[in-house]
């Protein structure tokens, strides 16, 4: 006998994350509208969010931090802060013309491995333009 799951292959794997992923993101068919309600649910969950401006403008800024990587930031981010920027890693052009939204992610220095430990993260339209 040979079991089920062994008929399974990667892509039909990728192709179910793919699409449930998207279904189960999408809280709104407008993306302005669900990035809002995603920001309103993190601050339920007592998650730190910086969101002045989730509109369709380049000035477009969300942020986002857990309370452990905020209390890390503070306890160890005092003396070196690390900023990496992702951009044109996936097709996200939902904003006007067509710009793009880069991944911003702030590290500090892990105190315990010593290697870059992730603190916030920011989707930021402000350089995605450049980045095309």
């Amino acid at each position: 006998m040979i079991p089920k799951a062994h008929n399974i292959c990667n892509n039909c794997v990728r192709y179910l994350i793919q699409t449930q992923v998207w279904d189960l993101a999408k809280r709104d068919s407008n993306v302005f509208k669900s990035l809002s309600m995603w920001q309103q649910f993190f601050v339920s969950k007592g998650w730190n969010t910086h969101a002045p401006n989730i509109l369709d403008s380049p000035d477009f800024l969300l942020c986002i931090q857990l309370p452990w990587q905020k209390d890390m930031m503070q306890k160890h981010g005092k003396s070196m802060l690390f900023i990496d920027s992702t951009h044109n890693a996936v097709s996200n052009y939902f904003l006007s013309d067509h710009h793009k939204i880069s991944l911003y992610t702030v590290m500090i220095r892990c105190p315990v491995l010593g290697k870059g430990l992730p603190v916030c993260f920011a989707f930021t339209a402000s350089l995605a333009k450049y980045a095309a």
